[in-house]
């Protein structure tokens, strides 16, 4: 685990993380990174990381565009808990997101987001929290594609359909 978290970092993603590639764990919540470059293009070698925290950021929507363009195995592959909670993520979902097979936890938020939660149901998910800011609520029918899920919180929330 590497804890890089409330350090005031700016700019892009510390280069050192690159040669990291046992990491399970990157913590990068509450720094002031942002999207002056794409995410996980500097992360490209954590083929092994399962746990990526980058809450309370200061990333948009282009910041993520890029997240799994890469070549194979990639860090999308292991991924399995992803926060991106209280960042400036008001945009939908990018097709990358789909590739989270491993994809348990999904933690968003406060992210101002607009991204409609039938959009998730392409995710095979163990557990899903997503906290949209949006306006308006989805069909529980919807709930049946998901086949995986164990744990759904939808409390705050007002998702859009």
């Amino acid at each position: 685990m590497l804890d890089l978290s409330s350090n005031s970092f700016r700019g892009p993603i510390p280069n050192a993380s690159r040669n990291m590639t046992s990491l399970l764990v990157l913590d990068l919540s509450y720094n002031r990174l942002n999207s002056s470059s794409p995410i996980l293009e500097e992360l490209t070698n954590l083929n092994n990381l399962k746990i990526l925290n980058l809450t309370g950021n200061q990333f948009e929507p282009k910041a993520i565009e890029h997240f799994g363009n890469f070549s194979s195995p990639s860090v999308v592959d292991n991924l399995e808990t992803l926060y991106l909670s209280h960042n400036q993520m008001d945009a939908y979902l990018p097709n990358w997101f789909y590739q989270l097979k491993n994809l348990k936890t999904l933690i968003t938020r406060s992210t101002h987001s607009k991204v409609q939660f039938l959009q998730l149901l392409g995710l095979l998910l163990e557990g899903i929290r997503p906290h949209f800011q949006s306006s308006e609520w989805i069909h529980s029918t919807s709930l049946r594609e998901l086949s995986a899920l164990e744990f759904l919180c939808v409390s705050d929330n007002k998702s859009v359909v």
